[in-house]
């Protein structure tokens, strides 16, 4: 009798302990459900918190356009460092920047380097990457080689489909305009370090054109603006004008040729390249909610009738 109490304790015991154990795996896997509803709840509010700074700063940038006209400069509200704005249970923080303030690769796609009018970009790039300390060599075959990427079926192609198949992960030219800088970085003779180096120089913007505004290049990049005259204006000089440049910038190329006491000899044929207004902003924005973090990166046109599309979109990298 004893022994069958004994089997029968011991019988009771371990069903509690399956029943607990089941429990606990129960248990475990409602907290890990509701965790993960959690989650997926807040990581949903932080993109649309994010996609809420997109529609903010094409409201600020609409209402700059509204007060200002078409001149663009870096006195003016989109300009704002460090935009934070707390909302509930998160915050948002982002920049508009002004996509004209950069090089714009695409101005690159060039048909015929026959044409020296059409060919200008691909000095003022190679000038660019001389005055940012690259090889005078090397600097023209990158330059080269990233026309020849866009345009591997026009004619005198040095850097074809056959210099990319030779890799060892084998890949063929993009033959057509880039879509993000970081398209550079597989140009032939661009390595790391040199695309960091050069890389924050750079845009790809949706257009073959060149133009820069001279209100908004950032003072820290004196390097585009000396090379937009071909090293006619020393690095030195550009970041003298940039550092000195009106707190409501210049209201036309001439005001600005005009102001920083630029002679026929050092303009020489910068001026198709040089604007005081923008088409194009980049919209960086971050959102957090609850725990759930995410982050967008918008590139803006601004059209004939002021209003502003959004030409691409890149959810998830955290700016």
């Amino acid at each position: 009798m004893r022994q069958q109490r004994g089997v029968a304790l011991l019988t009771v015991l371990l069903i509690v302990a399956m029943m607990a154990l089941l429990m606990s795996e129960i248990t475990f896997g409602f907290r890990n459900q509701v965790r993960n509803a959690t989650t997926g709840a807040e990581l949903d509010q932080a993109r649309w918190y994010a996609r809420s700074a997109e529609e903010l700063a094409i409201q600020i940038l609409h209402q700059t356009f509204t007060d200002d006209g078409d001149v663009i400069h870096l006195g003016q509200a989109w300009a704002t460092e460090g935009m934070v704005f707390p909302v509930e249970y998160g915050v948002i923080a982002g920049s508009i920047i002004d996509a004209q303030s950069c090089f714009n690769l695409n101005a690159l796609d060039i048909e015929s380097l026959d044409d020296a009018k059409a060919a200008q970009p691909l000095q003022i790039f190679t000038t660019l990457l001389d005055t940012l300390e690259v090889d005078s060599g090397e600097a023209e075959d990158i330059a080269r080689a990233t026309r020849d990427w866009m345009n591997a079926g026009a004619d005198n192609i040095r850097y074809g489909d056959s210099t990319y198949l030779g890799r060892p992960l084998p890949s063929l030219t993009g033959r057509t305009l880039m879509r993000d800088n970081s398209e550079w970085r597989t140009i032939e003779g661009v390595n790391a370090a040199l695309a960091r180096k050069v890389m924050p120089y750079l845009c790809a913007l949706p257009t073959r054109e060149l133009l820069l505004n001279v209100n908004t290049i950032s003072a820290e990049q004196p390097e585009l603006l000396s090379a937009l005259f071909q090293e006619r204006l020393a690095v030195n000089e550009a970041r003298d004008i940039l550092e000195n440049r009106p707190v409501n910038g210049w209201s036309s190329v001439s005001d600005f040729i005009g102001d920083s006491q630029l002679g026929p000899d050092i303009v020489g044929e910068a001026t198709p390249h040089l604007t005081t207004e923008s088409a194009y902003f980049l919209v960086k924005a971050s959102a957090r909610a609850g725990e759930s973090e995410t982050g967008i990166i918008s590139l803006l046109y601004r059209m004939k009738n002021k209003g502003l599309s959004v030409v691409s979109r890149k959810s998830g990298a955290l700016m």
